[in-house]
C-alpha cells in the first residue's frame, strides 16, 4: 500500500511539474498592453524562474529567424529596438538575460545559440529587442495553459491560410508526436494527449480543427506533409484537441533543460523520500501500539522414524519484525 501511494504522489507530481512550468529558454512575445501568445512583440526569454529580455547588441536577421521559428513561425518580418518597432521596453526590476547573441540560423532555440554567458550584459531596456514574426501555411506552434506560444509545451496548433488551427488526436500516436516535436525544434516527445489528459485549455469555438486522423511515419520533417484527412475535413470537437509535451534539442548542451525536466525530477525524489519517511514513522507507531500483529498458519514437515507428515503449526507473526514467536 505504501509503495502504491509513493508511486501515485510521485507520478502526480511529474505531471504537475512537466505540464505547468516553463522550461529555461523558453520565448515569449509581450504585445503593447502586455499580452502575450501573439506574433509580435518585445522578445523575452525565460531562465531561473523569471522572464528577461534580449538586448540588441549584435542581433541580427539569423537571431530574429531563430527566435520566430522557436515561437512557431516561419519566419521574421521586422526586427528591432522595442522603441523602433513601437512596444514598451520592460521595467526596471526585469533582468536582462541575453546580450551579443551571433545564432547561426540553424539553431532550433535562441538560448542554444553563442552570446555572453546569460545573465551579463552592459544594456538599458531601451535596448530590448522587438519581433514581427511572419507565419506559412505548415507552421506549428505550441499554446501554454496561459496562452504563451515558444515553449516546450500546450496545445498543438498548425497555420493554414492565415489563421492558427487545432490538430484532433483521433489516431494521433508516437510517430506524430514525434514529427511534431521535431518540427517545433525538439529532439522528440515525453508525452502526448489531448487537452484535457494533459491539463491545458481547448481552443475557443471558433477556432478550426485543421488536420484530423494523422497517419505519420515518423521520417516526414512538417506535420502537414504527413498522410491524414483533408485539410479541414474532421469530424471532432475541441475536446480532442491534440496537447504536447516535447523534450531535448538536437544542439542543446543541457542549457536548455530547466523546470519542465531536471528540476522538477530532484524536488520529486526529495518529496518521495519524504513520503516514504512519513509512511515508516507511522507504520511503526502501529507496530508500538500492537495493532500490527496477525495470525498465520505455516506449514512445515515433521519426520519420524520412517516418515514424515506435513502438519500446520500455528504461528504469531509480527509485521514490525523479521521474526516469528511461536
Amino acid at each position: 500500500m505504501m509503495s502504491y501511494l509513493l508511486w501515485k504522489s510521485v507520478t502526480f507530481l511529474s505531471l504537475v511539474w512537466a505540464v505547468g512550468g516553463q522550461s529555461s529558454g523558453d520565448l515569449r512575445l509581450v504585445g503593447s498592453f502586455g499580452q502575450t501568445g501573439g506574433f509580435s512583440g518585445r522578445l523575452e526569454v525565460y531562465n531561473s524562474g523569471q522572464w528577461g529580455t534580449v538586448c540588441d547588441d549584435s542581433f541580427g536577421s539569423n537571431d530574429a529567424r531563430v527566435s520566430c521559428r522557436q515561437l512557431g513561425y516561419s519566419t521574421y518580418t521586422r526586427y528591432g529596438t522595442v522603441g523602433t518597432l513601437g512596444f514598451s521596453q520592460a521595467s526596471s526590476t526585469t533582468r536582462t538575460w541575453l546580450d551579443e547573441l551571433r545564432c547561426s540560423g540553424t539553431e532550433s532555440r535562441l538560448i542554444d545559440c553563442p552570446a555572453n554567458a546569460i545573465g551579463f550584459g552592459d544594456c538599458s531596456h531601451s535596448e530590448d529587442v522587438a519581433l514581427i514574426c511572419t507565419a506559412s501555411n505548415g507552421d506549428l506552434r505550441l499554446v501554454g495553459s496561459s496562452g504563451l506560444t515558444g515553449g516546450s509545451s500546450g496545445r498543438l496548433e498548425v497555420y493554414y491560410r492565415g489563421q492558427w488551427g487545432t490538430v484532433c488526436d483521433d489516431s494521433f500516436r508516437p510517430n506524430d508526436a514525434n514529427v511534431a516535436c521535431r518540427q517545433l525544434g525538439f529532439s522528440s516527445y515525453s508525452r502526448y494527449g489531448n487537452v484535457g489528459t494533459l491539463g491545458f485549455l481547448r481552443a475557443s469555438s471558433f477556432t478550426r480543427i485543421w488536420l484530423d486522423d494523422l497517419r505519420c511515419s515518423g521520417s516526414e520533417s512538417r506535420l502537414i506533409n504527413c498522410p491524414a484527412s483533408p485539410i479541414g475535413v474532421e469530424d471532432c470537437n475541441h475536446s480532442e484537441d491534440v496537447a504536447l509535451v516535447c523534450t531535448g534539442t538536437s544542439t542543446s548542451s543541457g542549457v536548455s533543460v530547466g523546470l519542465g525536466v531536471a528540476i522538477p525530477f530532484i524536488i520529486i525524489a526529495v518529496v518521495g523520500a519524504v513520503i516514504s519517511i512519513i509512511f515508516g514513522l507511522i507504520r511503526k507507531g502501529i507496530c508500538l501500539l500492537g495493532l500490527a500483529r496477525f495470525t498465520r498458519r505455516t506449514p512445515v514437515t515433521v519426520v519420524t522414524n520412517t516418515t514424515s507428515t506435513d502438519v500446520t503449526v500455528k504461528n504469531k507473526q509480527d509485521a514490525c519484525s523479521p521474526t516469528s514467536v511461536n
